[in-house]
């Protein structure tokens, strides 16, 4: 942890924690976030969202196969069903593994790996969301536009469907989730 400059030891008066943003590995930020429930840490991880999976559409418009566009149809289908069933799980397991398959198809191996250490608070946070059927609904609207981008090949159609997508999910966030939270 020290290392990880998670805690200051100073020699005779004891041992400190640092504050979050002094720490310098994503796995003990990744774990105390996971511990906390707040819109700011949602809106963050959207934010982070933003980062990674615009730039890895755009790259994996050029790149995807046919296999990848595949998959992406398979796992809006299952969004689709799992919707009309009420079945959030299962909604937010396709909306991952949709997800994940953009990451892959940019045939990079490290971009899929940028979001390993997210995995639980991705969950968490999908299954809260993904309770609402207003969300659902706009998420499958935003991942078929993904979709269409991808299966045209514009990396610029690609990067803004993904970014209009982000957008959408901040906006049900703050609509549906926080403020129904604080209501």
């Amino acid at each position: 942890m020290r290392a990880q400059n998670v805690v200051r030891v100073l020699r005779g008066r004891g041992t400190y924690v640092n504050p979050p943003d002094r720490w310098t590995a994503l796995e003990p930020v990744v774990r105390a976030a996971s511990r906390t429930t707040s819109g700011a840490l949602s809106d963050r991880l959207i934010e982070a969202r933003r980062l990674i999976e615009n730039g890895a559409c755009e790259l994996a418009a050029s790149r995807r196969t046919e296999e990848d566009l595949e998959a992406l149809r398979q796992h809006l289908a299952v969004m689709r069903e799992a919707a009309e069933a009420g079945d959030t799980e299962q909604f937010v397991q396709a909306d991952i593994d949709f997800h994940d398959t953009v990451m892959r198809a940019t045939g990079n191996l490290f971009v899929p790996l940028l979001f390993e250490p997210f995995g639980p608070l991705l969950v968490d946070g999908r299954r809260e969301t993904s309770a609402v059927p207003e969300i659902r609904t706009n998420a499958i609207a935003h991942h078929e536009a993904v979709l269409t981008a991808l299966e045209s090949g514009s990396p610029e159609a690609a990067r803004e469907a993904m970014a209009a997508h982000m957008n959408q999910t901040a906006d049900d966030l703050r609509t549906h989730v926080i403020k129904r939270d604080h209501a």
